[in-house]
This record gives structure tokens, C-alpha cells and sequence, in this order.
């Protein structure tokens, strides 16, 4: 199924802080003024999964942990969440494993990203890529266009 067209966008924010999401960056170009932020007040799996399966979220934001718990949730085979094309994942390495069976159950793409606070936060981002052809599980990716990178 080829995602690319998914329209409207909806975020969902599972209690990331916001200055700290992709689309809250000055680097992004993907989140359009048609899209739907949807922010929950705290971390519940249960509420996470039905939230992506009720909202059809296409953009989930998170952290290793959180991927790790979506996964391990004991009626995660209940939910369609079909509906996501692009997860970000930050704060820590995001486990190989995580991000496999991530996109298989969702068919989407999980990239892993590294930023700093004081780097406006992200730097670096798996390019996403919806053939899934270029990813290279356990990279943090490229640095963005408008940062530069010391080798």
C-alpha cells in the first residue's frame, strides 16, 4: 500500500515534550497547515493505540521506550494501525528489533533521529524513505541540510 498520499496529516504526540518533536522544528517541511495535531496529556499504550486506530494517525512521535511498550501491549494484535507512514524516534538508540517489528505491524517507517537541546533539537534523521530501500537499521541518519557535521 503506497502511503504517500495520505491526506489530512495527523501527529500524535504520546506526551513527547512539544519543542522537542520533528514537526515543532524549524528544519521540517512535512507538517502542513491541513494537518491534525493530536496530543494526549500522558503515556498510556492502550490510549496510544486506539488513539492511531480511531484518528487513522499517519505521524507518531516517540521515544525507544514508548515503541518498546506499543509492541510488548498484550491486545496489540486488536488494533489497526495501518494508518501510520512516518514515526520519529529520538532521545536514545532506538533498538534494531523495536524498529523492525514496528514498521512490519504497521507497515510504515520508523526513522531514528539525534539531536541536542541546544541544536534547535534535531540535527541528524534516518531519511525517510517510503520504498524502505535506503534504510540502515541502527543509523541515526544524515545531518539536516541546515546543520554541519565534524567528522
Amino acid at each position: 500500500m503506497d502511503k504517500s498520499h495520505t491526506n489530512p496529516r495527523h501527529f500524535l504526540n504520546g506526551s513527547t515534550p512539544l519543542p522537542y518533536l520533528r514537526h515543532d522544528n524549524k528544519h521540517d517541511d512535512t507538517h502542513k497547515p491541513s494537518s491534525k495535531d493530536v496530543l494526549t496529556p500522558k503515556f498510556d499504550p492502550t490510549k496510544i493505540l486506539e488513539t492511531i486506530q480511531n484518528q487513522k494517525v499517519t505521524v507518531f512521535c516517540g521515544v525507544p521506550t514508548m515503541y518498546s511498550a506499543l509492541l510488548a501491549h498484550p491486545q496489540l494484535p486488536k488494533y489497526n494501525l495501518t494508518s501510520i507512514r512516518v514515526c520519529i524516534s529520538g532521545a536514545s538508540p532506538l533498538p534494531p528489533q523495536v524498529q523492525k517489528h514496528f514498521m512490519k505491524i504497521t507497515g510504515g517507517f520508523l526513522a531514528e533521529g539525534y539531536g541536542l537541546t541546544e541544536a534547535s533539537p534535531v540535527t541528524h534523521c534516518t531519511p525517510v524513505d517510503k520504498n524502505k530501500k535506503t534504510i540502515k537499521i541502527g543509523s541515526i541518519g544524515c545531518h539536516f541540510p541546515t546543520q554541519t557535521q565534524k567528522s
